[in-house]
């Protein structure tokens, strides 16, 4: 039986996608890279066919970029983690990745440990941003109209500001539950309340609205 963690690939350019597998196969053995596409139309098929649990799509291609690729996987496959994996570090790109649903976003000048460690960690339940961009997210302009839209009146319950703060630290659902003495479930429950009082579809969209309010 394999248990291995099935990965796409989604980039057109070819000698870097074709390189990342080959890194991935031979540095890791819990990873497979179930299939490669040259743009977001064959990424769709091949996610399609093959049901992979993480995708990583870069932004730019042709046919069809990441950003539409993104949000017809989370429309069709909510349940896939999607990173883009991109070297544009712009905030218009990181604004409409994260609205469309990314779970992380990652720059490709990145080492290859540690973009293997950031798929493991997705895989947890723990999104997945370079801290290049995270910065940019929290002192820029990202998510500015829900800002000047009273972000401070959430209504936050003081036991959903425990988990908001947790989340923001990159816990998991299990280790946010350990340091609460809940269940996860019952912290998995919560989460969907905070997402629909933020009006946001994911952790990684919850933890930047969050870390965006505080400051």
């Amino acid at each position: 039986m394999n248990d291995k963690l099935k990965i796409a690939l989604v980039d057109d350019n070819k000698l870097f996608i074709e390189s990342l597998k080959d890194i991935i196969e031979i540095r890791t053995e819990n990873l497979q890279v179930c299939s490669i596409a040259y743009n977001g139309k064959e990424g769709l098929e091949i996610i399609d066919k093959e049901s992979p649990v993480i995708v990583l799509l870069d932004i730019q291609m042709p046919i069809m970029d990441g950003i539409e690729t993104c949000k017809i996987i989370k429309d069709k496959w909510p349940h896939i983690k999607v990173v883009m994996l991109t070297t544009f570090d712009t905030e218009q790109y990181i604004c409409q990745a994260m609205k469309t649903g990314a779970n992380g976003y990652l720059l490709k000048n990145m080492p290859v440990e540690d973009l293997i460690l950031a798929i493991n960690a997705l895989n947890s339940g723990t999104a997945q941003i370079s801290p290049a961009i995270l910065q940019k997210m929290i002192t820029g302009n990202i998510f500015k109209e829900k800002k000047d839209d009273n972000t401070s009146s959430f209504n936050m319950t003081k036991r959903e500001v425990e988990i908001l703060d947790l989340l923001s630290e990159g816990l998991s659902n299990k280790e946010i539950s350990e340091q609460l003495y809940v269940s996860p479930q019952s912290i998995k429950n919560r989460l969907y309340t905070i997402y629909d009082k933020l009006q946001v579809k994911n952790r990684c969209q919850a933890t930047l609205l969050w870390n965006k309010q505080k400051n």
